[in-house]
């Protein structure tokens, strides 16, 4: 394999930024504990971040932003956000390459039919997942828009979470990409190597 990416290296380089801007989001921004990211090259380039929260969800139920209790209402905004950011970390850093190169890629991602469960099992030690990750992340972020405000304004609320999850984004540059190279050489990362380096690549870039 050369430096130079074909388009199946390009593809599976904007799902390992995809699920480094969940991993990011999840971890800066919701404060919730990674248990798992991983991207599996092949069969669609799938992705997944797994986490759990000491927090209770937001009351759903088209309640109007207004009448939210502030910390449900900033929970909601985190979590519409995390929807999003995936896409957006894509968007924003697809131009960039892997820390060390395209050709660092080393670690065979294994075969495509292993099981979430199985991944989640190899990488934690744990039996099961505690929830399943989001399927599509665009269907989940306007299912929470709706839930949280109602259809006639969940529109307003995706345009604003929208341009929130750009600027998280690019707040997270460094920790981001610092995490989508890890990926691009190791399909499956523990939560915990996950989030050391996301804070190290965020302390370095801070403090440089």
């Amino acid at each position: 394999m050369t430096d130079l990416p074909t388009a199946h290296d390009e593809e599976h380089w904007r799902t390992c930024l995809h699920e480094s801007g969940h991993a990011w989001s999840i971890h800066h921004l919701l404060g919730d504990r990674l248990l798992l990211v991983s991207v599996r090259r092949g069969a669609g380039h799938a992705g997944t971040t797994i986490s759990e929260s000491s927090e209770p969800p937001p009351r759903l139920g088209s309640h109007p932003l207004d009448g939210l209790d502030p910390a449900e209402r900033q929970r909601a905004d985190k979590m519409l956000v995390n929807c999003l950011i995936g896409d957006a970390a894509e968007q924003a850093f697809e131009i960039w390459t892997p820390i060390g190169g395209f050709a660092q890629l080393v670690v065979d991602a294994g075969p495509p039919e292993l099981s979430l469960k199985a991944a989640f099992a190899l990488a934690t030690g744990e039996a099961d997942p505690k929830s399943e990750p989001l399927h599509d992340d665009t269907v989940q972020a306007v299912a929470l828009a709706e839930a949280l405000v109602g259809p006639a304004t969940a529109g307003y609320y995706l345009r604003w979470a929208t341009a929130e999850a750009r600027q998280a984004a690019h707040a997270g540059a460094a920790p981001i990409h610092a995490l989508a190279s890890t990926l691009w050489r190791e399909p499956i990362i523990a939560g915990q190597k996950a989030a050391a380096i996301l804070d190290k690549a965020h302390e370095r870039n801070t403090h440089p």
